[in-house]
């Protein structure tokens, strides 16, 4: 239930997001997503029942849906890291100064990146937390 609350949340982020941006960037990144996402719940479906049906101790790294969660957790985080570098990128264009502008791109990219480390990480932890 979390997790559908979640990502509700994460789609309402994303909308924000793009909400001054052209309309070619909502539509492919809403598109890009929604696909992902359908993509990841029957596939995540499937490797959940694979492995409740399995009567063996399956490792971590041979776990199928462990592989299958942090490869959309990446899937989810670098795309998002990029939108948000672009619209950032934007505001630091606006900057005359070049020291200035070295400075903020350089805090924007420190900001995106961590933000986007901790949102694999927050994936991780809600798909494949919950079920070990």
């Amino acid at each position: 239930m979390i997790q559908l609350i979640i990502g509700i949340l994460f789609f309402i982020g994303l909308y924000i997001l793009t909400i001054d941006e052209a309309r070619w960037v909502k539509i492919v990144s809403f598109v890009y997503y929604i696909i992902l996402s359908i993509i990841f719940i029957v596939g995540y479906n499937q490797r959940l029942a694979f492995i409740e049906q399995s009567e063996t101790i399956v490792k971590v790294v041979e776990n199928p849906l462990y592989s299958w969660v942090t490869t959309f957790g990446y899937l989810y985080s670098i795309p998002f890291m990029l939108i948000s570098f672009y619209i950032l990128l934007r505001i630091v264009l606006q900057i005359k100064n070049k020291m200035k502008k070295a400075l903020i791109s350089g805090l924007f990219l420190f900001i995106v990146f961590t933000v986007g480390h901790f949102m694999n990480l927050l994936f991780i932890l809600l798909f494949y937390g919950t079920t070990s």
